[in-house]
């Protein structure tokens, strides 16, 4: 039951990412400015979700169509979108807090990848050290964009305003 609840909120956690991925962005001005960066990260996510579905079909204990893969499938396919949408996040406002953010979407979800490796495929340590590696750096570059964001540069409309 932990595991389900566990992953249910991880689940939101990345919705509610999303969404703040996506509630400042104009779709008309990012269609027309990103169109084919849209189809390359459409192609390419695709392509990451069929190997990703492959290997967790590889371990003998998850059926297809079960909730178990359900929720692994759902959760590849929200960490593919948060790493997308941060990077288009990026590309529409190129902002180093942006930067920083892409960053950290980046490290996270190659660590949670590295994760699907270690409980699919192999269960090497290397594995679990690369997980917890890029985490903490992903985690790293989340904290520099709460601190660029909460201490703007002065002379800045948001500094004056404190």
């Amino acid at each position: 039951m932990a595991y389900y609840f566990a992953n249910i909120l991880v689940i939101i956690a990345y919705i509610a990412l999303i969404v703040f991925f996506v509630k400042d962005i104009k779709l008309k001005p990012l269609l027309k400015e990103f169109k084919i960066h849209i189809i390359v990260l459409l192609v390419f996510n695709a392509y990451i979700i069929y190997v990703l579905n492959q290997m967790i079909m590889q371990d003998e204990d998850i059926s297809v169509y079960s909730l178990d893969f359900l929720i692994e499938v759902t959760y590849n396919v929200l960490i593919l979108l948060v790493l997308s949408l941060s990077l288009i996040h990026y590309l529409y406002h190129e902002t180093k807090p942006g930067l920083f953010l892409f960053l950290a979407s980046v490290c996270i979800v190659f660590s949670e990848m590295v994760q699907v490796a270690y409980l699919f495929i192999s269960s090497q340590q290397l594995l679990q050290v690369i997980y917890s590696s890029l985490m903490a750096v992903g985690f790293y570059f989340l904290y520099e964009y709460i601190k660029i964001k909460n201490n703007p540069p002065l002379g800045s409309p948001q500094a004056l305003r404190r």
